[in-house]
């Protein structure tokens, strides 16, 4: 990737649309790619940098997730298993991030 396409764009309304794709695409798979950098474009929230520089914030973040964990549970029992994990694993590193910071 050139430097260009390796920037992500910033703001809140940009910040708001990488959540909801997470959501709808991304994330499915979050808790078996949260460790594997190759695959961090395509799997992971790429959120960090909405929440280091304030354009969405934890609590903003923390309270979609709760959203979609109930979205999701109407899946088929495959799908809502894989998002649960998914969310689950999202949830603990919203977690995480809260606690390095302090």
């Amino acid at each position: 990737l050139s430097e260009l396409e390796a920037m992500q764009p910033g703001g809140e309304k940009r910040a708001w649309h990488v959540l909801k794709d997470f959501f709808k695409r991304r994330g499915k798979f979050y808790h078996q790619h949260i460790s594997m950098p190759e695959n961090a474009r395509r799997a992971c929230s790429r959120l960090s940098p909405y929440l280091a520089w304030g354009n969405i914030s934890i609590k903003q973040v923390y309270q979609s997730v709760l959203q979609q964990k109930q979205v999701k549970k109407t899946l088929t029992a495959d799908e809502g298993k894989q998002w649960g994990r998914a969310l689950s694993a999202l949830t603990s590193r919203l977690h995480w991030h809260c606690h390095f910071i302090q």
